[in-house]
């Protein structure tokens, strides 16, 4: 079986040798046409990872509609300082992680508001490989830390992050999403990883392209 063609060096070139599957994976900085694809994503892994965390009507009700238009906004604004990659596959988009810097804290903090992968690639290294390959991007951004907020009961999630060598700080805080008021923690990671090197489509030296920040969404959650 290929291995995924992400091609990371150094500390990250674990991340490659312990991904693989049949079809070979690529990241790359997402662009204006992407945004249906990453809201179908999106909206998939809500629904797959949240019944009994949110409620089942708000996640009935997801639109990829709606949410391909908030993405369409995010991707074509520009002069800000966050960055969207999607992973893609030979039967497309197959995961995304949305980064930048922390939206309440020091400039020299980096933070991941988002990471979705689709249900067809769950277990597989696809959330393995975007979240190796945010956090090396940040380092390169000159960032020395990294956060991101969890659903508290999202034992799933949680259990990932502590994988990837992400810690829990702080104590839980209740914030509204989905029209209801749930419990976030926030996990930290000082950012150690070598600068990257460009995977299949990433030109390194390039600016990654940029996009608005939403207003705050725990990682894997939003509104």
């Amino acid at each position: 079986m290929a291995r995924a063609t992400v091609l990371l060096s150094g500390a990250t070139a674990r991340t490659e040798r312990a991904y693989n599957r049949a079809m070979p994976v690529r990241i790359r900085p997402a662009v204006l046409a992407d945004a249906s694809d990453i809201a179908r994503v999106q909206v998939e892994s809500w629904r797959w990872a949240y019944p009994g965390l949110l409620p089942q009507s708000y996640l009935d009700a997801l639109s990829v509609e709606r949410r391909a238009r908030s993405w369409a906004e995010l991707l074509g604004a520009t002069g800000t300082r966050t960055v969207i990659w999607v992973a893609s596959d030979e039967d497309g988009c197959c995961g995304l992680v949305h980064a930048g810097p922390v939206r309440s804290e020091s400039t020299t903090i980096g933070e991941v508001y988002s990471l979705y992968v689709s249900v067809r690639v769950l277990s597989t290294g696809v959330g393995h490989l975007l979240l190796a390959y945010t956090t090396a991007q940040l380092k390169a951004m000159l960032y020395g830390t990294a956060v991101l907020w969890v659903l508290e009961q999202n034992v799933r999630a949680r259990r990932f992050y502590e994988r990837e060598g992400w810690s829990l700080v702080g104590v839980p805080r209740q914030e509204a999403i989905a029209r209801t008021t749930v419990s976030v923690v926030r996990y930290r990671r000082a950012l150690s990883l070598r600068p990257p090197p460009c995977p299949n489509g990433y030109i390194l030296g390039e600016a990654p392209r940029t996009c608005c920040a939403p207003e705050r969404e725990p990682v894997a959650s939003e509104e």
